[in-house]
């Protein structure tokens, strides 16, 4: 795919809702001229995080796509508590399709992408942070801080908000609508110019709704 021709379509937290992400990415996604990116916290509250995974694990293996994964802080938790799976496993009737290789995969899993003209990540650059970024820096996937105006549109997730919110003073949209928590999940189209082609928000579906939320 041509970088020229290229678009980006940035979806925000997926919270383990298997059929809404599917949902979303077949209603709104081109994959033959657009780049997918993921803003991470694809995994936990929701019913379906470990076929998430095996979804996107799926995907990430099929070459024709073009997907970037970012990490949130809910893959740095279920990195940290590992051990735990097994237990994930039974409580949601799903085994992961290769544990360690998945593992691996999610450890590789990007703190924020750019372009020219904008800046993903799951939670943001925030005010303390220097620039240069270190590809490595956690507050981009924990911080809840302000967020600092880099000169370019940045993109999170992290903070729910009820609907796609944009704060002039950092130049920053929020697109968390809270489908961890049964509302909604937002995605974002740019065109080949990196400006924003549309909106696109869909309720959580019934497939994915639990009474009680799932945590680590």
């Amino acid at each position: 795919m041509a970088s020229k021709n290229r678009r980006y379509l940035l979806v925000g937290d997926v919270h383990g809702c298997l059929y809404t992400l599917k949902k979303m990415l077949n209603e709104h996604w081109q994959p033959q001229d657009t780049r997918l990116i993921l803003l991470g916290d694809m995994v936990f509250k929701g019913k379906h995080s470990l076929a998430v995974l095996n979804y996107l694990y799926e995907m990430a293996l099929d070459s024709s796509l073009d997907i970037i994964f970012l990490k949130g802080n809910n893959e740095d938790m279920l990195l940290k508590h590992r051990n735990n799976i097994p237990a994930m496993q039974e409580r949601q009737g799903v085994k992961l399709l290769d544990t360690d290789a998945q593992l691996r995969w999610i450890e590789d899993w990007k703190h924020f992408y750019e372009e020219k003209h904008f800046f993903a990540s799951h939670a943001g650059v925030g005010v303390g942070v220097n620039i240069p970024i270190n590809h490595k820096n956690f507050s981009l996937i924990y911080q809840r801080n302000v967020l600092k105006n880099i000169n370019k549109t940045q993109f999170i997730g992290h903070i729910v908000v009820e609907k796609p919110l944009y704060v002039e003073e950092s130049d920053a949209w929020y697109i968390d609508t809270g489908a961890g928590n049964g509302d909604k999940l937002t995605a974002v189209l740019l065109d080949e110019n990196q400006s924003i082609k549309e909106f696109y928000t869909i309720d959580v579906v019934e497939e994915d709704m639990l009474e009680i939320w799932d945590t680590m």
